[in-house]
This record gives structure tokens, C-alpha cells and sequence, in this order.
């Protein structure tokens, strides 16, 4: 068991966005890779491979007088695509608050 992962990768990220207005609603979807420092999550849960997909959805608004803020919504998930056995995947749920400088 690991006490910490680390994580690389990369997702390239299509947003949809309204082109005007004071509130700016989004969707995005994402497809990319990552490599884990280890795949084995606990004792109990294993990734099976360090080298993992990763797909996001998500959707959001962007406002302020600047257009500044960001609050959104993204689901992932994470799974060796059937490149080895188990492949148990793992889903994470993010809520965001982001400002712009």
C-alpha cells in the first residue's frame, strides 16, 4: 500500500461556451492518459496498470465584470481500458470555484 501516488498526464479539453452575456454557461468533455507512481491504490484496490484513460464531462459558468470567476461541475473517470485485469476504473466528482487574474 501507498501512502501517496503521484499522477502525470494530459487531457485536452472541446468547452462549448455562449459567446456573450454577463453569465457565459459551458459544457466540456475531455479524453486523455495519465501514469501513476503505482497503481496499487490499497491493499484491496488495485489499478491493475500504472498507465491509465482518463475521461471528463463537465459544465459551468463563467462571469463577473471581467468574466473572471468560474464555477463548474466535472466528472472523471479512470480506467486501464481492458489493457489488463481487474480493471475496476475509478470515478471521481469535482466542484470548482476558479478566478481569473
Amino acid at each position: 500500500m501507498h501512502n501517496d501516488i503521484g499522477e502525470i498526464g494530459v487531457t485536452p479539453v472541446i468547452r462549448f461556451i455562449k459567446a456573450a452575456g454577463s453569465i457565459r454557461p459551458f459544457v466540456e468533455v475531455g479524453a486523455g492518459i495519465r501514469l501513476l507512481s503505482s497503481p496499487r491504490i490499497s491493499s484491496t484496490f488495485t489499478l491493475s496498470t500504472a498507465f491509465q484513460f482518463a475521461n471528463m464531462a463537465g459544465l459551468g459558468a463563467q462571469f463577473g465584470s471581467r468574466q473572471q470567476y468560474l464555477a463548474g461541475y466535472r466528472f472523471q473517470h479512470i480506467s486501464n481500458g481492458g489493457i489488463k485485469e481487474p480493471n475496476p476504473g475509478i470515478n471521481f466528482s469535482q466542484l470548482y470555484l476558479q478566478y481569473n487574474f
